[in-house]
């Protein structure tokens, strides 16, 4: 598993996750499908995808991934909501400046999902 946990650190897609002790941690809002789901079942996957390239004379592409298996959990520590989400917006967002400035703005309405890892599967995939 730790290759596939270094793999998840430098990938450079993914839905906006951040890697962590054994878990990937992703914002959401705390209303709608997703979050209905993760409290009606905790069982969910992640997938994160790094390199696509294609191979000389072939017009399809080849992309590596990660999928990460295991249980979802709502955070509800407020505290550690936004100190990770501020964590996760600074690899997105351009200046310090605009993170904290959406995080007094939306802060009280964002939420953060924990994935603790149980399997990890890494893959290549030829999209044809």
């Amino acid at each position: 598993m730790e290759g596939a946990e270094q793999f998840c650190r430098r990938a450079g897609e993914g839905a906006r996750g951040l890697p962590g002790e054994g878990e990937l941690r992703f914002e959401s809002r705390f209303e709608g499908h997703k979050i209905d789901a993760i409290r009606a079942c905790g069982k969910a996957c992640f997938t994160v995808w790094q390199d696509s390239y294609r191979k000389d004379g072939d017009w399809s592409w080849y992309v590596t991934g990660v999928i990460a298996f295991g249980r979802a959990e709502i955070v509800e520590d407020r505290a550690v909501v936004i100190d990770k989400v501020r964590k996760l917006a600074l690899k997105y967002y351009p200046t310090a400046e605009e993170v904290e400035k959406e995080i007094a703005r939306d802060g009280n309405r964002v939420g953060l999902i924990a994935l603790t890892v149980e399997h990890m599967t890494g893959k290549l995939v030829h999209e044809k």
